[in-house]
Order: C-alpha cells, then sequence, then structure tokens
C-alpha cells in the first residue's frame, strides 16, 4: 500500500513537472532539481555568514587594515551575489525553454568565470601560507608561484577551446565538453599534493613548543580540510559531469560555496592567529613590541624578514621590530 501511494506520487509529481512550461518530464526534473540544488548552496553561504559574523567582526572589521582584508571581502560577498544572481536566472531566463544558444553560452562562461576567479584566489592564499611557511624561500616562492601560472594558463586555455566542443540543450545542459576536465583537474590535483606536502613538511616545528604546536595545527588542519574539498571536487564531480552531463549546479555553483567558505575560514584563522599572538604578547611582557606579522601575509608582507617562521622552541611566532622599553 505504502509502495502503491509513492509510485503515485511519483508519477503526479512526472505529470505535473511535464507540464511545466511544456517541458518534458526530464526536463523538468533537471529543471527543478538545479533549482533547489542552487537554493541550498546560496543557503549555506548566507549560513556560514551569520554563525561567523561575530569572528567576521572581530577579526576583519574592526582589526586594522591588512593587505588580505580585500582578499576576505571577495570570498564572502562576490559569490553570494553572484549564487543570488544565479538562482534567480534559474527562475526566470533558464526556467523557460527553449533557450537559445547564446544565452546558454553567456550563463555557463559567467558561471565558470566566477567559480574559477573564487578557487584561484584560494590557491593563492594557499600558496602564500606555505611560502610565510618557509622563512620566504626563493626556491619554494619560485616553485609555487610557477605552478600557480601553468595552472592558470591551463585553465584559460582549456575554458577558452571549450567554446568549439559545448553545446547545449533546451534547457542549457552543457554536453560534449571533452577531456580537457581531466587534463585541468589532473593539474589541480597535482598543485594541491604539492601544498599540502610542504605544509605537513613542516609539521615538526609543532615539536618544539606547545604553542608552536596549537598554531602548526591550526596550519594543518585548515589545510587538509582545503585540500579534501579541492581533490573531492576534482576528482569526483568533475568526472561525473563527464560521463553523465555538466550539472551546472554540481560543477560551478556548489564548488564556488565551498571555495567562498573555504577562502573566508582561511583568513580569519590567521587573523585570528595574530590577534591571539599580540594578546599573548602584551601579557607576557610591560613593553611596548611593535609586531609586524603572525606568519608573514599582512601589509608588511613585503618587509617580512627571513624570521618569520622560527623553529626554537619559544614559538612559531617572530615579533618583527624593536623592543622599546
Amino acid at each position: 500500500m505504502l509502495s502503491s501511494s509513492m509510485t503515485s506520487d511519483s508519477s503526479t509529481l512526472a505529470v505535473a513537472m511535464s507540464n511545466w512550461a511544456g517541458m518534458s518530464a526530464e526536463q523538468a526534473q533537471e529543471v527543478y532539481v538545479r533549482q533547489w540544488s542552487s537554493l541550498g548552496a546560496l543557503v549555506i553561504l548566507l549560513w556560514d555568514f551569520i554563525v561567523s559574523w561575530s569572528l567576521e567582526y572581530k577579526h576583519i572589521w574592526i582589526a586594522p587594515s591588512f593587505t588580505l582584508k580585500y582578499a576576505y571581502v571577495y570570498f564572502r560577498y562576490v559569490p553570494m551575489l553572484t549564487q543570488s544572481v544565479n538562482y534567480y536566472i534559474l527562475l526566470t531566463t533558464v526556467a523557460h525553454p527553449p533557450i537559445p544558444t547564446h544565452i546558454c553560452t553567456r550563463w555557463f562562461y559567467a558561471q565558470l568565470i566566477c567559480s574559477q576567479f573564487c578557487f584561484t584566489a584560494v590557491e593563492g592564499v594557499l600558496m602564500l601560507r606555505v611560502y610565510a611557511l618557509y622563512n620566504r624561500s626563493r626556491t619554494v616562492g619560485w616553485s609555487l608561484l610557477s605552478l600557480y601560472i601553468l595552472e592558470t594558463t591551463l585553465a584559460t586555455y582549456f575554458g577558452y577551446r571549450t567554446r568549439n566542443t559545448m553545446t547545449y540543450d533546451e534547457i542549457c545542459t552543457a554536453k560534449d565538453e571533452g577531456v580537457d576536465i581531466f587534463i585541468y583537474g589532473a593539474g589541480v590535483i597535482v598543485t594541491q599534493t604539492v601544498i599540502w606536502t610542504l605544509t605537513i613538511n613542516k609539521r615538526a616545528i609543532g615539536l618544539n613548543s606547545q604553542q608552536s604546536r596549537y598554531i602548526i595545527n591550526l596550519l594543518l588542519r585548515d589545510g587538509a580540510w582545503a585540500f579534501t574539498v579541492v581533490i573531492l571536487i576534482f576528482a569526483f564531480v568533475m568526472p561525473y559531469t563527464f560521463f553523465v552531463h555538466v550539472s551546472s549546479h554540481l560543477m560551478f555553483t556548489w564548488p564556488n560555496s565551498f571555495f567562498s567558505i573555504a577562502g573566508c575560514r582561511l583568513i580569519m584563522n590567521m587573523q585570528r592567529l595574530k590577534h591571539e599572538g599580540l594578546e599573548r604578547d602584551s601579557q607576557s611582557s610591560s613593553s611596548n613590541v611593535e609586531l609586524s606579522t603572525i606568519i608573514g601575509i599582512d601589509d608588511s608582507f613585503d618587509s617580512l624578514g627571513d624570521t618569520a617562521f622560527t623553529t626554537d622552541s619559544t614559538s612559531v611566532i617572530e615579533a618583527v621590530g624593536e623592543v622599546r622599553k
């Protein structure tokens, strides 16, 4: 009886969707899932904004100005805006097929560019953390920069090349993306593996003191979380889009939300370390110690010395500047 009821409900839903603007049942279901999935991705962004607002206000807005504040504003608010606009487009422009090809193309590339920019920015922050962790080593810096440029170049080239291979159906579902996604995805996985390997290679610093252990554990935790998110997206979601079909909500919308949250958390946690370091310093000495950085990523990043990270038993954090008696 329950089975027959569920079958009846499914049939009713299928009939209702088949009458939705003259679409077939399959197309109506795709549009329906796409709309609700995109709404879910937007809700996740709004939820993260609400639950982290107190920390954001303390460590971002009322904190002294720092370079990555602009990156934080981008991570927090630009994806929220683009996700809202995308959801509106899903409810209006692309909800009534047949959709002209030129509209599908513009919509696809707008999502691609927004998602790629957010991901590229996250990788940039992760690389800056590693660069600071290795005392601004030129070898590490140039290696990471080379990987960054190579990956960005591949993304630009493959993104442009899809203009000649990508086709769209009546509801703007992309088809025939080709194997470029696998090549680019492999490049991303290699880059992330290098970043994670370099980060975990410094875990020995945490053995020097309890304070060092706390900071390194935080860096490893954030790095592991970002690494897992990126690997899951490029190792599982992207192949799905190739073997099944290019679902924009899986390929762009959800990754964009996750990249946004990851970028915000990375920067906020770095600022929290800086704030805690200043508090510990003010409590440990009556002298006025001028700190230029905690991990070497702020307005004084360019002037940071080779002691941004130390490996002694005192702390990973090095106060740069003079102690004014």
